[in-house]
């Protein structure tokens, strides 16, 4: 039985089931479990510093191929350990969607440089490969996008799959439907993300994703379905034309990447702000919410934590929810990530932060209407919003850089506003409705 969800969508917001507006803030999780034996987490101690990082929200990745290695034979335990990693989670107080993904198809396919479908996948008549998934393959991005041999075999494999060679585009649907079967009664699992990174036009991918909505809706009716463009459109370069799904509670969840960053290991300073745009933009046609569903630097990269403030900023700006690419806690130095030499994670090897992420406040939960909010740095902040009683408290996500700083409140005339803080958050209650203003005693300074 589905059950009601902790978050769903009005217009272009999230709200909860008090009737708050919830920004979601989160990581992916985890970079390793691309590859066999495809578990990347080993208990509820590895969840449980992310509320204490600013993470409300987990993009947990679900991998085809080790769900269903052999066509119609379900490896059950897989699924069992993935609902205990639900379980994890809720106890840690974290929303889960469900990431069902890929990259360039499979790991027999783009020369054994990708992951995700099982190899009974690939249509019959295309080539196999076998799996590298090493550092041979760490531009396995350009190998499916631009250089010319491999880009013309990804997009045949896609095509095929688009037309359903080996029944596997059914099976896949069929796929997400018993994953939806067994998780929907989870209260934690917001939704679903119906394909990572897909290939294929506009018109392919509206049909898959339709079909993919009916197999998890027969099951899990609540969830929020989280629609991703076609691959290249995570540049922002351009506007995704995908039209709007016609199936309701979705949001747009597009990817951003700075190629000289993720190729070149720097930051030229150009802030992405017109890039990000450019993907909103998609998501206010939609009149939906839009998530940020991965976005990230490798760690060391010169002005990386620059780059990952002027990404929060627009985050902020926009009052945007995102999840950052990734949360790897096996992480380790010779095969970093665990796939394809890639650097991403958030945490080394002793579970440590690294300089590719940045802790800042951020307004978690909103009882009214959100105005602005300005961050500086992750040092000081500045929250306007039109409050509303009936709705509780607003909640906001403190970094321990900000726990032991005071702060000033501004309100209307007459209205009687209670602050305290609460482990990592600031919670704010009124006595009645009005606007409310509160920043940090510091905001005013540089």
């Amino acid at each position: 039985m589905s059950a009601i969800k902790s978050i769903t969508t009005r217009g272009t917001q999230f709200i909860d089931t008090a009737g708050r507006v919830v920004i979601l803030r989160g990581v992916n999780a985890t970079g390793d479990a691309k590859m066999p034996p495809f578990r990347g987490i080993d208990g509820p101690q590895d969840f449980a510093p992310l509320r204490d990082w600013g993470f409300n929200t987990l993009r947990l990745l679900f991998i085809w191929e080790a769900f269903e290695p052999q066509a119609g034979n379900y490896d059950l335990a897989y699924l069992d350990y993935y609902e205990q990693m639900v379980a994890w989670a809720a106890a840690e107080q974290l929303h889960v969607i469900v990431d069902f993904h890929q990259d360039a198809f499979s790991r027999y396919a783009l020369g054994g440089c990708g992951e995700g479908f099982p190899e009974w996948a690939i249509a019959a008549e295309l080539p196999r490969h076998t799996p590298k998934n090493d550092e041979r393959c760490e531009r396995w991005g350009l190998m499916a996008s631009l250089f010319p041999a491999s880009k013309k075999a990804n997009q045949r494999v896609w095509q095929r799959f688009h037309e359903n060679a080996q029944n596997a585009r059914t099976r896949y649907a069929l796929m997400t439907a018993k994953v939806a079967e067994r998780l929907g009664h989870h209260a934690n699992v917001i939704g679903y993300e119906l394909i990572n990174e897909p290939w294929g036009s506009n018109e392919q991918l509206t049909a898959l994703h339709a079909e993919v909505e009916q197999a998890i809706r027969a099951h899990d009716p609540h969830s929020i379905l989280f629609v991703a463009p076609q691959c290249l459109y995570s540049s922002g370069f351009a506007k995704s034309r995908l039209p709007k799904p016609a199936f309701g509670n979705c949001a747009f969840a597009p990817h951003y990447y700075d190629a000289g960053v993720i190729l070149g290991k720097r930051w030229w300073g150009v802030k992405p702000h017109w890039l990000l745009r450019n993907l909103q933009w998609t998501a206010k046609q939609w009149q939906v919410p839009l998530l940020l569903g991965e976005f990230g630097a490798p760690a060391n990269t010169t002005r990386g934590t620059a780059y990952m403030h002027a990404l929060h900023d627009w985050l902020d700006q926009e009052q945007a929810s995102g999840t950052q690419w990734c949360y790897t806690p096996h992480w380790q130095a010779e095969t970093r990530d665990g796939w394809n030499r890639e650097d991403l994670s958030i945490v080394n090897g002793k579970r440590e932060l690294r300089d590719n992420v940045v802790l800042r406040p951020y307004p978690s939960h909103t009882a009214g209407e959100p105005l602005e909010f300005v961050c500086k740095d992750g040092e000081s902040f500045s929250y306007r919003w039109q409050h509303k009683t009936a709705l509780g408290a607003t909640q906001i996500y403190l970094p321990p850089q900000l726990r032991a700083r005071t702060w000033t409140v501004e309100a209307e005339r007459a209205m009687q506003v209670k602050v305290e803080r609460q482990g990592e958050h600031l919670i704010c209650s009124a006595s009645r409705d009005g606007l409310i203003c509160l920043r940090f005693a510091e905001y005013q300074k540089g």
